[in-house]
């Protein structure tokens, strides 16, 4: 399901400078930050899925990945008109969950938390990335240890964003290597991730979606 059109969030964003924020020499990481705060605010669908992961309460929780660019980058360039669906990227860190089924009912209960977002949901214990080769690398990667550390080894830095709707209403950021390649729409190899196969095929799916995307 494609996102409806929002007028109320067209006219937030209406005065949007992408150029501005994409600079770092005009503009700051907290305008950045700032603005990243007002795109996930005005939209509605990811501030539902927000709101229903914070009554779930999982452990150390955060939407990252594609899920912040598809929302920013909507907001810059307009959604992808090939993306029927856009999907949910939810990472928690559980170490109290040794085995596959326990993630299995975790995913059951947050899909049915979720299920009038309009999201397809992917979610994922990194206490258990290690069983899942980290994202595709290679079994030789040091276990993950927090959210945290899984975003900051995201094979692209754009996509080394996550967010988290605290119980206070505020919205915790971490994005370790800044937001400028964000609001620029560029896709940047994080040196951290070691793994061509999947770095290009991330790439790949971001290029699919949004063509004029700039690569380095």
């Amino acid at each position: 399901m494609a996102r409806r059109p929002d007028p109320a969030r067209d006219r937030t964003l209406e005065k949007l400078d992408a150029d501005l924020l994409a600079d770092p020499a005009r503009s700051t990481e907290d305008d950045r930050r700032k603005m990243l705060e007002l795109i996930v605010r005005s939209d509605n669908q990811l501030m539902a899925a927000l709101r229903g992961l914070r009554s779930l309460a999982l452990p150390d929780w955060r939407v990252a990945s594609h899920s912040i660019c598809y929302s920013v980058w909507s907001a810059l360039a307009g959604p992808p008109v090939t993306l029927r669906r856009p999907v949910l990227y939810i990472s928690y860190y559980d170490a109290t969950q040794p085995t596959k089924r326990m993630e299995n009912t975790t995913a059951r209960n947050t899909e049915k938390i979720l299920s009038e977002t309009g999201y397809l949901i992917r979610l994922e214990n990194q206490a258990r990335a290690h069983f899942r080769g980290m994202m595709g690398s290679d079994l030789s990667t040091p276990g993950i240890t927090c959210t945290d550390e899984w975003i900051l080894r995201s094979p692209i830095t754009a996509l080394a964003v996550g967010v988290r709707l605290e119980g206070d209403g505020r919205l915790s950021v971490f994005a370790p290597y800044g937001l400028s390649a964000l609001f620029s729409m560029q896709i940047i190899r994080n040196p951290a991730f070691g793994d061509e196969i999947a770095y290009e095929r991330n790439k790949e799916t971001l290029l699919r979606l949004w063509p004029s995307l700039h690569t380095t």
